[in-house]
């Protein structure tokens, strides 16, 4: 699945830039930058249980095509199958994660926002009415996908989130200081860094053991060449891609938090919407947008260079120097900046035998025969794994350690209940679909 996931969030970027009519050394150096950069390298490809890669990865490709639907004024059929294709990949529905799913719909509306905008400006009212009927059919055929849960469950929405705030707070510490910690500044944010974790260490170890490479002024210097680059993508901007620009804009206003500037703006609404609090890990949550904006300007930026490298190559008499120049460019941000997908600390190593921190899992074979015996079982039941865990993860005491979701559920295709968060949306959805449901 990783080289599923890796090798995918490139062809998806490179969709967007062709929605986008970037050349195509934009598009390769955009697909690129999108598979490897420090973002992605820290807190999407290291991550290893799965819940955020498959957003990662499907994110320019959706966009990508909801831009393109709008912007060429598709008919219902279109809008239809692009949402059939959401429902397909899993990106929505009861095992869809809801945080980065509303991500998805703030990009989409930030889009519609600004295109709106643009053709009232220029007195285009029938692309603006059409791009409204676009985005309300969308919502409407998405709606009626999600019907069979989120009816019984929409009402309750309140009731759901207010506990979500109270048992983070219970079992970790409260939303607000989690939000405080996960702001990004910036300087950090522009080159697709800034995670606190990143340098930190603990009693197993470091976090991320190749980090203290990166405080080098080598690395901090080439790390700076990502912003530099973008800038002369945003020089280049035109038509359609502009809306990038609203885009990385709002990205960087989400993913700093409450770091300045303004970010008095962010806290206020943070405290006072529950709904927000579902975004608490900022730089996750407003990360994919970052990085997405950022990958395409950036890779705008390198097809600009190469253009005028390629107009000025008789003055500059410096063979190939076009080809050369992007090489450069690539090599320094791709193959240095990204040297751990290449060494393969990308995927962590244990460290002390600690568990969080070591994700290659070596499954006892114990586990092998409670499938073969659960197989040989007939008739309807269910296996209730004791003790019941409350926050959705269990530390286990493997030749590696492990650290997730109860392995026990990759071991059958019977209902398995191994967590009991006490979650009203849980009680809903087992009354709505269960004759006696689990309290």
């Amino acid at each position: 699945l990783f080289y599923i996931w890796f090798a995918g969030s490139g062809v998806s970027a490179y969709i967007f830039t062709r929605v986008l009519n970037f050349g195509m050394v934009a598009r390769i150096s955009s697909s690129l930058i999108y598979m490897i950069n420090p973002f992605a390298l820290v807190l999407i490809w290291s991550i290893s249980q799965g819940q955020v890669q498959i957003e990662y990865a499907l994110l320019p490709a959706i966009i990508g095509l909801f831009i393109y639907g709008i912007t060429n004024k598709k008919s219902f059929r279109y809008i239809a199958c692009l949402q059939l294709l959401w429902f397909s990949l899993g990106l929505f529905g009861t095992q869809a994660n809801v945080q980065l799913t509303l991500v998805y719909w703030i990009i989409i509306f930030i889009i519609f926002i600004f295109y709106s905008l643009h053709k009232i400006s220029k007195h285009d009212i029938s692309s603006f009415f059409h791009g409204t009927k676009f985005l309300a059919f969308s919502i409407i055929i998405f709606g009626m996908l999600n019907f069979y849960w989120l009816i019984p469950t929409i009402l309750h929405l309140p009731q759901y989130f207010q506990h979500y705030t109270g048992m983070a707070e219970t079992a970790f510490i409260p939303n607000i200081d989690v939000y405080r910690q996960n702001s990004v500044f910036i300087s950090g944010a522009i080159r697709l860094m800034g995670y606190w974790a990143f340098d930190g260490a603990w009693e197993g170890g470091e976090y991320y053991s190749f980090a203290s490479i990166y405080a080098s002024n080598i690395m901090i210097m080439i790390s700076f060449i990502i912003p530099t680059i973008v800038i002369f993508g945003i020089r280049k901007l035109k038509s359609v891609s502009l809306l990038l620009i609203p885009l990385y804009i709002s990205g960087l206003f989400l993913i700093k938090g409450v770091n300045p500037p303004f970010g008095w703006i962010n806290e206020y609404i943070f405290i006072n919407f529950p709904l927000v609090q579902t975004s608490r890990n900022a730089i996750l949550t407003w990360g994919l947008l970052t990085t997405l904006c950022t990958s395409l300007l950036f890779g705008l930026g390198v097809g600009s260079i190469y253009q005028w490298l390629s107009k000025h190559s008789k003055t500059i008499k410096l063979p190939h120097a076009n080809i050369f120049g992007v090489s450069l460019i690539l090599f320094l941000v791709i193959g240095v900046l990204g040297f751990p997908f290449f060494t393969g600390d990308v995927i962590h190593s244990p460290t002390n035998d600690i568990t969080s921190t070591d994700v290659r899992i070596d499954v006892p074979e114990y586990y092998d025969d409670f499938k073969n015996f659960i197989d040989s079982e007939q008739g309807d039941f269910r296996i209730l794994a004791l003790p019941l865990h409350k926050a959705g993860n269990v530390f286990l005491n493997w030749t590696h350690g492990y650290i997730g979701p109860d392995p026990i559920f990759w071991f059958s295709d019977k209902p398995i209940v191994y967590w009991n968060n006490l979650s009203p949306m849980f009680k809903l959805l087992g009354e709505s679909f269960g004759d006696k449901p689990i309290n």
